[in-house]
């Protein structure tokens, strides 16, 4: 079962379009839109309005800005977004959409900041496909994906990073934010939603910061929660997940809460999230993953260009979307990105950017704030931070992580290309560019969720107004008193249960990763001493199989890393033609 999607065809000519309007039942769309210009199909249950005289599709959920930003009415939403430049349409329109025009002049598609709406495209013989995944693209029959290895060893190796290109070849991916233009000579990406133009702070005090945050972190949840009627929220009970369920709670959204039920080593939280939700009044239910249900031969992303899925994952899914389908749950809501939309940050780079506008009085507040929010004494963060300052690197939105991977892949696999966001970051301060990295890394744990297929995901702190009201936050100001997102802890206060506020540990699933790669070292040896990424000399036979063989228990870095190559695995496979 496939999550819901659609398939744009862009100036096709008439011999490609033919057997794709004969071969929509069978893969699950309805013919939409069906003109010159523009073939739109997609699954009945895709949210979709139509642009005036056949014009285009607005597909996903718009809401109409409120605030600083001028905004159209909501009743004439459709309207503005079929007539306004796409400059316009960010500042004024925010959601989770896709926006394909196809009126006068060349045709364009739109994709939101927010992401939430998936898009990748590729060329045709005559215009464009546009889809939501690799899947539907190569089912249509218009294209042939073929592995780019080069890519494939780009993510093992790079982790977390994300651009344009994808691992499968001749397939690309509209980043967030920015406008595709197509005319029948060129195809061009236009970025139309720049961070550097929101990193101007809105104020430098603490208490008008918290109370930017909490007005836009409520709206845009309220918002959000409207559209669904019986939402199911993933509550961990950490700060991200509880502030969503707090913005659910003030705008009276009957939603219900599940949580997982740590075991062994892992943190149970279950005792948070039942704080959290009978705080609010939520139901809640618990749920126990067993690693025996989890098949490593098969990739959650199988669908996607990118292997980003993790394997652990798949059980977490399955008991999702049980649980959603026994409650007839319309939308999962969670608080993923909530640490990069906050600022949680590690480093001493919040300290390096007051330096630069405030001077050394700011850089020692900031650092011993550090200091004790990292838990390293004052000489020891002085040290670290003297070392950026005077020999500053660039920040990178992705982590180079050689584990199990040969010499030759360390050695000679390119960095990708740099991420649009980035690259418009350049000039800004180093925290600053290192908090916009991390709302790029957030995109790749997005799709790839079997649940998907029953209902949306959704993620309100990923929404363009907190995200906008968050950027221009000072650095500095999200670890004030060592705190850890300081400003949206403030900005909660009065809300969110003091158990939650204070909490600093942080569940992880790295106990489960564990018992998983010992009941499983077998299978997990044969995948990857005997696979695809060996083949192509990406792994490291030698290493996975030391690691797995040794009798000693695999460390809980290791078991995850080895579950990551795996899943990659896994997706190269599905994708393999001999």
């Amino acid at each position: 079962m496939s999550r819901p999607g659609f398939l744009a065809l862009i100036h096709a000519r008439a011999a490609d379009l033919a057997p794709v309007r004969a071969s929509a039942a069978r893969l699950g769309l309805a013919v939409i839109v069906d003109n010159r210009a523009l073939t739109y199909l997609a699954s009945p249950d895709l949210p979709v309005a139509l642009l005036p005289d056949d014009a285009g599709v607005l597909i996903g959920h718009a809401f109409a800005r409120s605030g600083r930003c001028a905004a159209p009415a909501p009743e004439t939403l459709i309207h503005y977004a079929a007539t306004a430049k796409a400059g316009e349409i960010v500042n004024a329109i925010w959601g989770g959409y896709l926006l394909i025009r196809t009126g006068a002049g060349p045709a364009t598609v739109l994709r939101d900041p927010s992401g939430a709406v998936s898009c990748y495209h590729a060329p045709l013989t005559s215009g464009r496909a546009i889809a939501s995944d690799a899947a539907l693209l190569a089912a249509s029959g218009l294209i042939a994906p073929v592995i780019a290895w080069e890519q494939v060893a780009s993510t093992a190796l790079h982790v977390d990073a994300r651009s344009a290109s994808t691992a499968l070849s001749p397939i690309e991916e509209l980043l967030p934010g920015t406008e595709l233009c197509l005319d029948r000579r060129l195809v061009r990406p236009v970025l139309h939603w720049k961070p550097s133009t929101h990193l101007v702070p809105l104020t430098h005090d603490f208490g008008e910061a918290a109370a930017l945050v909490r007005e836009a972190a409520l709206a845009s949840i309220g918002a959000w929660g409207a559209r669904f009627a019986r939402p199911l929220l993933q509550l961990s009970g950490g700060l991200d997940s509880s502030i969503v369920a707090a913005g659910l709670g003030r705008a009276s959204i009957p939603a219900q809460c599940m949580t997982f039920r740590g075991r062994g080593s892992d943190l149970d939280e279950v005792r948070y999230a039942k704080v959290v939700a009978d705080h609010f009044g939520f139901p809640l239910h618990p749920l126990a993953p067993d690693p025996s249900d989890i098949d490593l031969s098969r990739s959650a992303a199988a669908a996607l260009p990118r292997p980003h899925a993790r394997s652990f994952a798949q059980v977490l899914d399955r008991l999702s979307l049980t649980l959603a389908r026994e409650i007839h749950a319309d939308a999962f809501f969670s608080g993923a990105g909530g640490d990069d939309v906050f600022c949680y940050q590690g480093s001493v780079l919040p300290a390096i950017d007051r330096l630069a506008l405030e001077g050394w009085r700011g850089f020692d507040a900031t650092l011993r704030d550090l200091s004790t929010l990292r838990e390293v004494a004052y000489w020891d963060a002085l040290r670290k931070a003297a070392k950026r300052y005077l020999y500053p690197r660039p920040t990178r939105a992705w982590f180079r992580q050689t584990a199990f991977l040969t010499d030759q892949c360390a050695r000679d696999t390119p960095d990708p290309a740099e991420h649009a966001w980035n690259a418009d970051c350049r000039d800004a301060l180093p925290g600053k560019r290192a908090h916009v990295a991390g709302l790029v890394r957030i995109h790749n744990f997005l799709e790839a969720h079997e649940y998907q297929a029953h209902a949306p995901l959704v993620c309100p702190l990923l929404a363009q107004p907190l995200v906008e009201a968050c950027l221009g936050v000072p650095s500095w100001l999200w670890c004030a008193g060592g705190r850890n997102r300081a400003v949206a802890r403030a900005a909660f206060t009065d809300i969110l249960p003091e158990t939650i506020l204070a909490r600093r540990a942080k569940g992880s699933f790295d106990g489960f990763a564990a018992r998983l790669v010992e009941d499983r070292r077998g299978a997990l040896r044969e995948l990857l001493c005997d696979g695809l990424l060996a083949e192509h000399r990406i792994v490291d036979r030698a290493a996975v199989a030391t690691r797995l063989d040794a009798a000693a228990p695999v460390p809980g870095d290791d078991a995850n890393r080895l579950l990551d190559l795996a899943d990659i695995e896994a997706w190269a496979r599905s994708w393999h033609r001999d």
